[in-house]
């Protein structure tokens, strides 16, 4: 219990003293009239303390004629030394145990300049070092002249280390620190008069000591605002004065607009409905036939499609469709159809779409250029945050490493095949944790480049991109009008029952079906079908029969299986298409 008590109340003398076999050294810097800081560092590292060192590179030009060296017996020798952009330095250990190192480097463009007077910062420790120091001395100079211009009563001491002496000099400040944690920095800051330097071109100072920082957070926001802009002068929908009542029921009459269009018009997607709707509008003209054989005895439900019809006189849209649809043996769930078919399909939709002037332009290709632009923008913010991040020698080769998950991610969205997509995808992920890891030891300690710093701007920026992407494609004014004609008929198709317009019943009940199909009504407008007294289309037969069923009040399930087998061997497909 006695030991317990000695040890508890020598514990804060002990902690106040630095850990036993701590880092120190020595730093002398001089600033000379051309804004240039020449560092001279003395640095005792014992055993087991990481060969590294860094140097703060924030709010400075450059750095220049960096050397490090072993100081032994027979006197200095110089080591093989690794530094990155971001003013990390390694080297290898001379010996195995202690040993001490002499590190000397130039800092060009150091001077802060201010409104009313500028200012001298030296980060004597940088923060982020793995390790701590026991004893720190930092001798700052100023070369010349100039010293007599500095206020040497008004240096600030920043750092969470003891200070044990300060004093200063005719020519410089002295600043003597004990028990520096690991990962904190120590650094001096003098006042200096207005113009004491010559200043560089405005803008390259400004670039190289805010620049970059502003860059971080201002490209990211103008990104944003940009495409906010444009998404919200794009066409928002608005409905046509008497939409609501008159529009809606003649829509379908008006053979304006076949539904599969008015498909890809209503969500600015072309997709699985759109497909299954053109193909149940051939049949009700006749041109193609279902038949649909249930599941029985362990053998899968299959729905065969067969033309009746010569195709040629289609619209070729329609056509691919038929041909498509008419050339599989038997539709099941468990074998879906060539998902680079089903692509092709839907390119030809958006193409068929755009050639009514309903958009600006191909709603795929247009999602397609955000997409690319997004990718672009990756691209280059990764090299330049790769290249400010790491020493020249492998930033080539790290940047190659970056584009790999930006190819990945564009071959996920060019893919037809959602299995393909999913990989891609998730190879993209990976790829993208491994560059980063591949970089990793760069970073950390000391500053980054403002050119760095900008790439991580375009990082940000291109996620705008991709964000914004799926809702960029823009209507023309038909096409705004239109998609308020079918908001309008979507509603009234919603609570409308087949005859109730003093129309046939089994008339309107297979004109309605696509559009059903178009807006995810099928179900219900079955339902409403069957209960008005709808028979089974003459197009649609169960297995064996060679006439229609009867009443679809009988074959609702059957017939509603058959629709849903083929919506499943569909599948939906990639929203941005082919890309045209």
């Amino acid at each position: 219990m006695m030991q317990l008590l000695l040890a508890l109340l020598l514990m804060p003398a002990v902690l106040s003293a630095g850990p036993a076999g701590s880092p120190s050294g020595r730093a002398a810097a001089t600033f000379t009239a051309d804004d240039a800081l020449a560092v001279e560092w003395t640095l005792e590292l014992p055993e087991g303390t990481p060969a590294v060192f860094a140097v703060d590179l924030a709010g400075v030009e450059g750095l220049a004629d960096l050397r490090v060296a072993a100081s032994g017996k027979d006197g200095a020798k110089a080591l093989a030394f690794d530094v990155n952009r971001a003013g990390a330095i390694r080297w290898v250990r001379w010996t195995g145990g202690a040993g001490r190192y002499l590190i000397g480097y130039r800092l060009s463009g150091v001077l802060r300049r201010g409104r009313d007077r500028d200012t001298l910062r030296w980060s004597v420790v940088p923060e982020g070092l793995p390790y701590g120091f026991a004893a720190v001395n930092a001798e700052l100079k100023i070369d010349g002249a100039l010293a007599s211009c500095s206020d040497w009563d008004a240096v600030q001491v920043m750092s969470p280390a003891q200070v044990t002496r300060r004093a200063s000099m005719p020519d410089g400040f002295l600043v003597e620190a004990r028990s520096l944690p690991a990962r904190a920095g120590l650094s001096l800051s003098v006042g200096m008069p207005k113009g004491t330097v010559p200043s560089t071109w405005r803008p390259v100072g400004f670039m190289k000591r805010r620049g970059g920082a502003l860059l971080l957070f201002v490209l990211p926001l103008l990104t944003l605002c940009a495409l906010a802009f444009v998404f919200w002068t794009r066409g928002r929908d608005p409905l046509v004065s008497g939409a609501w009542e008159g529009t809606a029921a003649a829509l379908p009459e008006q053979e304006v607009w076949t539904p599969e269009t008015a498909g890809v018009v209503a969500d600015e997607s072309a997709d699985h409905r759109d497909v299954i709707a053109a193909a149940l509008d051939l049949a009700r003209e006749g041109v193609l036939g279902f038949a649909f054989t249930p599941a029985r005895g362990g053998v899968p439900a299959s729905l065969r499609i067969s033309g009746a019809k010569p195709f040629a006189a289609l619209p070729p849209t329609r056509r691919k469709i038929a041909e498509f649809l008419s050339g599989v043996d038997a539709i099941t769930a468990e074998a879906g159809l060539s998902a680079q078919s089903v692509g092709v399909l839907q390119d030809a939709l958006y193409e068929e779409a755009s050639a009514s002037g309903c958009f600006r332009m191909n709603p795929a290709r247009e999602r397609w250029y955000y997409y690319a632009a997004g990718a672009v923008l990756l691209a280059a913010g990764f090299a330049l945050a790769v290249y400010g991040g790491t020493r020249l020698a492998t930033s080539a080769g790290a940047a190659a490493l970056w584009f790999l998950p930006v190819l990945a991610a564009l071959g996920a969205l060019r893919a037809k095949c959602p299995c393909l997509q999913k990989g891609l995808a998730a190879l993209a992920g990976v790829l993208l944790v491994l560059a980063a890891a591949s970089i990793q030891p760069y970073l950390g300690m000391g500053g980054l480049d403002w050119y760095a710093m900008g790439g991580l701007g375009l990082v940000f920026s291109s996620l705008c991109f991709f964000l914004f992407a799926p809702l960029m494609p823009q209507r023309t004014a038909k096409g705004s009008a239109m998609k308020s004609q079918l908001l309008a008929f979507d509603a009234w198709l919603g609570g409308a029952a087949p005859g109730a317009g003093g129309r046939p019943v089994q008339e309107e009940f297979e004109r309605m079906l696509p559009y059903a199909v178009v807006f995810r009504r099928k179900k219900e407008w079955v339902n409403r079908a069957a209960a008005a007294g709808a028979q089974v289309p003459a197009w649609w037969t169960p297995a064996g029969a060679e006439a229609a069923a009867g009443a679809l009040s009988e074959h609702k399930e059957p017939f509603l299986e058959s629709l849903s087998l083929l919506s499943s061997a569909i599948g939906e497909p990639p929203e941005s298409g082919g890309g045209g």
